[in-house]
């Protein structure tokens, strides 16, 4: 059996204890397992609990000025791209000296881009969650010496399926670990999707103690292809004001090689959760790029509902 093998058959086997273990009752103006991250949703240790459904649809405009070739939408870097295009326009032997030639190679200033996500999550028992998260993708290139973006695409991403179980410790600690399956729907040829099947396992814990909550993961993404493998991290806060209010904050990371360069895109990731009744949350969210290769700024909202 593969490593990969191995990997998923011992999540499953320590998720079914967890399906048994039962949880207790909060007060409403403390943090709960409702009180939930945006990045990393699907790696946290909270789950939705048994019997809940959760569907959230979230949308984030995202802005880079790019001073090297670094990761667009997707994740990864398109110097693919800027071959495909330098060999489309004839320059082969690359680029020529600055002097007063005109550059010829083709390089990106600046990235504009539109992420919409259709999400679900299910509870399977108090300890287990699976759910799904749709990406659809709106980007735009501009280069070097235009005035206006030159390279635009805009359709569905690679859909990502996963699992997690969570196993408490104590009254305030839980650890939990999962699995996310990248399924590749989007179009390689709009790099908007991988090409690729993509398996990212992950562990993760979380402290909960009144109003206060911390936490983190750890996860390695790895594909059956070419797609580099990540090294992807995170920590967290979540401090509840109000029954109806919490504020958060996430540290996230992902480290990767690629077209031999060592890529290291660091983000902060704040925002707040209000809650409209006992079925709606509204998200804004905003994050900043820490490292040259994050995006350097970018906002956006959500609305959750909770039928079940």
């Amino acid at each position: 059996m593969t490593f990969l093998g191995r990997t998923i058959l011992a999540l499953c086997l320590l998720a079914v204890p967890a399906l048994a273990e039962e949880e207790e009752a909060t007060p409403a103006d403390h943090v709960t397992e409702a009180d939930r991250l945006w990045q990393n949703f699907n790696r946290e240790t909270a789950v939705v609990g048994s019997g809940t459904l959760r569907l959230a649809a979230r949308v984030s405009i995202i802005n880079k000025a790019v001073d090297d070739d670094e990761p667009d939408l997707t994740g990864y870097p398109f110097i693919d791209l800027l071959q495909e295009i330098d060999i489309a326009n004839g320059n082969v032997g690359g680029c020529p000296p600055d002097g007063n030639q005109r550059q010829t190679c083709a390089k990106v200033e600046s990235i504009e881009g539109i992420r919409f996500d259709v999400m679900g999550a299910y509870g399977l028992g108090s300890n287990v969650e699976v759910g799904f998260d749709m990406p659809f993708f709106s980007e735009s290139l501009k280069f070097v010496g235009d005035d206006e973006p030159t390279w635009n695409t805009e359709d569905v991403g690679d859909l990502v399926l996963y699992g997690k179980f969570r196993k408490s410790l104590s009254n305030s600690v839980s650890m939990g670990a999962g699995l996310e399956m990248s399924v590749p729907t989007g179009r390689e040829s709009k790099r908007l999707g991988t090409g690729e099947l993509g398996f990212n396992p992950f562990t993760n814990i979380r402290y909960t103690r009144g109003r206060l909550a911390l936490g983190g993961h750890i996860g390695f993404y790895m594909s059956d292809g070419d797609v580099a493998d990540v090294l992807n991290y995170s920590t967290f806060a979540i401090a509840r004001a109000s029954e109806n209010l919490a504020f958060r904050i996430e540290l996230n990371g992902r480290f990767f090689r690629d077209f031999g360069t060592d890529f290291n895109d660091v983000s902060l990731w704040p925002g707040f959760d209000f809650r409209l009744g006992d079925t709606v949350v509204v998200r804004p969210q905003g994050n900043v790029g820490l490292t040259g290769d994050a995006w350097d700024w970018g906002l956006g909202a959500a609305i959750v509902w909770t039928p079940l």
